[in-house]
């Protein structure tokens, strides 16, 4: 394995189809340059060719008759599968389309279906949030906890005949039973920053009045001496409680925010490019909040709550703790938009009081034009240094150049080719949740994230209200480029989550 600090070639991208066997996926398989590899992946002959088996072989007549009863025996399950599939999925009312359950490996290996796309962002992209929503009234006073009467089982799916919330029968051998829940499990909720993070914490918390955690323990309400409230008990280097005087407690599963690395916007290749050793530590990480010593001189920064609280850095809990993830994918040209409106929305908050804010603001307008120049001003420090860099070669350098913020290209399509290897080495039953859900099925997204999380909707969740889509902040030929950069540096597996944001293809699939 390699260390974590070390910077692998391309062939870091690993398939997680051969995430268990390599570990981290640092290094490429054979020694290649990363120019000589397909996609700046390990190549597709090399990823799914067999192995040779030593030991001889039958003899042509023998492998015949082998090859033939298999054959036969495979259609003949087949036919009974989906006979079955299709009367079960019946019986569940369809298969509905707002999500989908990535099952854990040891369940299957078959791949998550991707979803059909509508058009649809936001206008409040400025601090994360997703949708534009009225707060229901809090309910102010922790309500008992819900009785949750949902099957102590694992969701998954087997087919793509089945419902995707098909859940095992107490007697499948995949079923996990309840006493193994004697304290809460984390439910990791793995986002790109601005990709619907805060809306899918507050629908899930305002639907179950059950409060979500964190590894980010400056986003949470303290307790009376400026500490986090643990979601375990004497654990004060696990997730945080975000609500916990506020809502109920979770007793199963708590839906965990983490952002995992290789995020940063204002960095340099040697900041942003990640290993899957690098990126799987940063999902386990975050931070905590203890009260201000006396003793202690910690940095402006990290002095918070009124200058009661002192945020310290680089905490992190086991892995195993971690049973379920809900990966949020969102349309990649609207994420990069968003990541921008971020930044001005950090500098205008502050512009009546900050001459430096209030230049910023006016230099890099919110429209069209400004994201552009701030996309510029970013990609022009940097481009030096991503020239020199050994793990970026020169076709992906040619497209750099075509577009722009091209570096939050790169790190989109790093961050969910690390996401999905993750959750598969860890084995984790996935949800994906791609944004765009919430405006073609609220309803039905609402339903299967809950479902998903085990989690009784008990209070009232506002409408969802689409924003707009950023599509045009790009040319078609900056669209084109940076979906040829995403292509290239893909997994098939995380490619497969992404192709419906392929606008050529959706335009050849339906012409105008």
């Amino acid at each position: 394995m390699s260390s974590p600090t070390s910077r692998p070639d391309y062939g870091l991208y690993e398939s997680p189809t051969n995430a268990k066997a390599s570990g981290n996926g640092a290094s490429s398989a054979n020694g290649q340059s990363p120019s000589s590899q397909t996609h700046g992946l390990i190549s597709d002959k090399e990823m799914y060719s067999p192995r040779a088996k030593p030991g001889g072989g039958r003899s042509r007549h023998s492998r015949k008759v082998f090859v033939a009863a298999v054959i036969f025996l495979a259609a003949v399950c087949g036919i009974v599968a989906h006979s079955h599939a299709k009367h079960k999925a019946k019986a569940q009312g369809g298969s509905g389309n707002g999500g989908g359950i990535r099952p854990s490996r040891s369940q299957t290996k078959s791949p998550a279906s991707s979803q059909p796309i509508t058009s649809m962002s936001n206008d409040e992209d400025s601090s994360d949030e997703s949708a534009v929503v009225e707060k229901p009234a809090p309910p102010g006073v922790p309500q008992q906890q819900p009785q949750h009467t949902t099957p102590s089982i694992i969701a998954t799916s087997k087919s793509k005949d089945f419902s995707p919330y098909q859940r095992f029968s107490v007697a499948d051998k995949s079923a996990k039973p309840a006493d193994d829940f004697k304290e809460p499990k984390v439910a990791w909720l793995m986002s790109f920053p601005n990709s619907g993070t805060s809306f899918t914490l507050r629908l899930a918390q305002w639907a179950s009045n059950v409060t979500a955690a964190t590894n980010y323990g400056d986003e949470c309400d303290l307790d009376p001496k400026g500490r986090n409230v643990p979601l375990y008990a004497g654990m004060s280097n696990g997730p945080a409680l975000k609500y916990p005087y506020k809502y109920s407690l979770p007793t199963r599963y708590a839906l965990t925010k983490t952002h995992c690395g290789g995020r940063c916007t204002h960095c340099a290749p040697d900041k942003y490019v990640e290993t899957q050793h690098t990126f799987h530590e940063q999902c386990l990480q975050g931070n905590r909040m203890e009260p201000l010593k006396k003793d202690r001189n910690p940095s402006p920064q990290n002095i918070r709550n009124k200058g009661k609280s002192e945020r310290i850095m680089e905490v992190r809990y086991p892995e195993e703790l971690v049973a379920r993830a809900v990966h949020v994918i969102r349309d990649p040209f609207n994420n990069v938009v968003a990541r921008f409106h971020l930044d001005w929305g950090k500098y205008n908050h502050k512009a009546d009081k900050d001459e430096e804010a209030k230049a910023f603001v006016e230099e890099y307008t919110y429209d069209p034009k400004g994201f552009l120049k701030w996309c510029k001003s970013i990609d022009d420090v940097y481009i030096k240094d991503e020239s020199k860099s050994r793990f970026i070669n020169e076709e992906v350098l040619e497209l750099f150049k075509k577009i722009p913020c091209h570096g939050d290209f790169f790190r989109y399509i790093q961050w969910h080719n690390f996401a999905v290897a993750t959750t598969a080495k860890l084995d984790l039953p996935t949800y994906i949740l791609h944004y765009e859900n919430y405006a073609s099925d609220f309803d039905l997204t609402k339903t299967q994230l809950m479902d998903f999380l085990e989690l009784d909707i008990v209070g009232e969740v506002p409408e969802f209200i689409p924003g707009k889509s950023y599509r045009n902040y790009f040319t078609k030929e900056q669209r084109e480029a940076a979906l040829e950069l995403m292509r290239k540096l893909s997994n098939p597996e995380t490619w497969q989550l992404l192709d419906r944001y392929d606008y050529n293809a959706e335009e050849l699939r339906n012409p105008k």
